[in-house]
């Protein structure tokens, strides 16, 4: 089913647990059917809840991750993208693994069910097995309402891992923006990181993940042009979608081999345990 595109439980929703006897007997079996042709490099998704992560990954890798409107992940699901001979050369792996994770939650919306405490589990596994990790973040997004808070809060947490993730941010619903908006709100995204970093005893963004600083921030135009639901998609969304995508490949290039899917299994096991 791995093999045909289908999405894959990695971190069970309602438990919030990894099961993780199936989980290795899943990739082993995975890691043979292919020949052991599996050095693999992982894209996750994080952010808030209802901004489109899994329509974003649909879009730039033709997952299928499920979408529906007021519908959201739960927990965490990874699929595996195979690559010809020609581009596993040029990207230094035999395929890649695309994570798509659970939306963090503002603390209002959170009962007295640990549900926050998951999410930020959730997330921070994700970034801890990314190659590349994709941060969604919300039109209208502040210091004042949590979730820069929390995003970074999972970034930060995998230094317990001695790894800092190759990071991307992407804002949604953003349309109609011009070049001097884009730049002031640029800026201002930045100074609330940095704000929320220091909190976190780092000094900027660069001592907490890796990033291009004329590549690191993406403006996504919402995902539909018109009104539902006789909308089309936009054709902006998916023009910087495509963008998007050619620039995380073109990185994935540049982050350094690693293991085979056996390898990849062991790591889910010692990042889970660790968190």
């Amino acid at each position: 089913m791995l093999l045909d595109g289908l999405p894959f439980e990695l971190v069970d929703g309602d438990a919030g647990n990894i099961p993780m006897k199936w989980i290795d007997g899943i990739l082993t079996e995975l890691h043979y059917l292919i020949q052991s042709n599996s050095r693999v490099k992982v894209i996750s998704v994080i952010g808030i809840e209802n901004s489109g992560k899994s329509t974003l990954l649909n879009a730039m890798f033709g997952t299928s991750f499920a979408v529906n409107k007021g519908m959201c992940t739960r927990g965490a699901f990874m699929q595996l993208i195979t690559v010809s001979k020609y581009v596993s050369r040029d990207l230094g792996c035999d395929c890649i693994m695309i994570l798509d994770t659970e939306g963090l939650k503002a603390h209002k919306m959170v009962q007295n069910d640990h549900s926050h405490e998951r999410d930020l589990e959730v997330a921070s596994l994700a970034v801890a097995l990314s190659d590349i990790t994709v941060v969604s973040i919300s039109k209208g997004c502040s210091v004042e309402n949590d979730f820069l808070r929390m995003v970074l809060n999972a970034l930060t947490r995998v230094k317990i891992v001695d790894k800092k993730p190759l990071c991307h941010f992407v804002q949604v619903h953003m349309t109609g923006m011009s070049v001097s908006e884009g730049m002031k709100n640029e800026k201002a995204l930045l100074e609330q990181i940095t704000v929320i970093i220091q909190r976190e005893k780092a000094r900027k963004l660069s001592d907490v993940v890796e990033f291009d600083p004329s590549t690191w921030n993406w403006y996504l135009p919402y995902v539909w042009k018109g009104t539902l639901p006789m909308a089309s998609y936009s054709t902006a969304y998916s023009e910087t979608a495509q963008a998007l995508k050619s620039r995380l490949l073109k990185d994935l290039k540049k982050c350094p081999a690693r293991g085979d899917l056996l390898d990849f299994a062991k790591r889910i096991e010692s990042f889970w345990k660790s968190l």
